[in-house]
């Protein structure tokens, strides 16, 4: 005899066990990790924009710039602002720009005026290692930026006199031995202040010393030839070109 099965009572009995069974959350503890977040492709969203907000640099208006920060009205606007101090500039918040290219971050200048800057305009404000004179957006402080810009000029002005000095130098030499160069040759017998100061040859690029019973002999050597004296008068001349 067949046994009839109740529907009723297996439908309870599968919902009961059901209602018993602990279901796990997988965890990390059992190897499991959520899948990473894909990076985002907005430039809000990357370093080095980001680095940026809440910085302030300055812009020297009323001097010779070469290179500045355009600040103006609104995202790729004209430029609105010019003075004839320093204005701080605070950068608040990175537009972008929604026909593409570069963007522009959303300023306040001097606590009070809201401007905007160029994403690429940001290439020309200086470091500390790169503040000078005509380079009028830095991120140095102003007080700061005129001692440097001091010393800097500083060390110039003393690189420029140490290149004056040797340009005089040089020119005196040159001077000098294009009037030695008028001067009439050495002769037998002439003395070593003669050979000096009243000949072409001039001052030797070395002297070699040798002491005698026969007495005292120098040879005065140069590019052009040797001259020897003996006990100080010329004794010797050999214009072949030794040294």
């Amino acid at each position: 005899m067949s046994e009839v099965i109740d529907l009723r009572s297996l439908a309870a009995s599968v919902l009961a066990i059901s209602c018993s069974m602990t279901f796990v959350q997988p965890s990390h503890a059992q190897g499991f990790s959520p899948e990473p977040a894909p990076p985002s492709n907005r430039m809000e969203d990357q370093p080095d924009v980001k680095a940026r907000i809440g910085k302030i640099f300055w812009e020297y208006y009323g001097e010779p710039c070469k290179y500045k920060v355009d600040l103006t009205s609104a995202p790729n606007g004209h430029e609105i602002y010019s003075d004839t101090k320093p204005v701080q500039v605070l950068i608040e918040k990175y537009v972008a720009n929604e026909r593409g290219g570069a963007g522009s971050f959303r300023v306040l200048i001097d606590g009070k005026t809201t401007a905007y800057v160029r994403d690429d305009e940001f290439w020309n404000l200086a470091d500390k290692e790169r503040t000078t004179a005509d380079n009028c957006a830095s991120w140095v402080r102003p007080e700061e930026r005129g001692a440097l810009i001091a010393a800097q000029k500083a060390s110039t002005d003393a690189q420029n006199a140490k290149l004056s000095a040797q340009q005089q130098e040089q020119r005196r030499q040159a001077e000098l031995r294009a009037a030695q160069e008028q001067m009439p040759d050495v002769k037998i017998g002439m003395s070593t202040k003669e050979v000096l100061e009243q000949s072409k040859w001039g001052r030797p690029n070395s002297i070699r010393k040798m002491t005698t019973k026969n007495g005292t002999r120098e040879m005065w050597l140069y590019l052009t030839g040797t001259l020897v004296f003996q006990d100080g008068k010329l004794a010797v001349i050999d214009d072949k070109g030794t040294i």
